[in-house]
């Protein structure tokens, strides 16, 4: 298996357990109806407006977990590799 269809598989594998998390994440049950109510796993993603307003994309948290789904995969990738090479010798 060539080393960038490894990190491919392992971004792709990193990337559906985060959207994974976070749609049960949003799928979850309002607690609170006036007050501001986040969404998102590792970051907020979302954060819907209480009573004033205020709903919307949280950018900072979207950027944040792209970052993390890219980190991640690079090191779960390198480990892979790492493991690969170990158990072919």
């Amino acid at each position: 298996m060539s080393k960038s269809s490894r990190y491919a598989i392992v971004f792709f594998g990193v990337a559906l357990v985060l959207v994974a998390a976070n749609v049960h994440n949003f799928l979850r049950p309002k607690t609170c109806y006036d007050c501001f109510f986040p969404y998102g796993i590792p970051f907020t993603l979302y954060q819907e407006g209480g009573e004033g307003g205020g709903a919307g994309i949280v950018w900072v948290g979207l950027l944040a977990d792209a970052a993390i789904v890219i980190v991640s995969s690079l090191i779960v990738g390198s480990a892979w590799r790492a493991f690969a090479k170990k158990s072919s010798d």
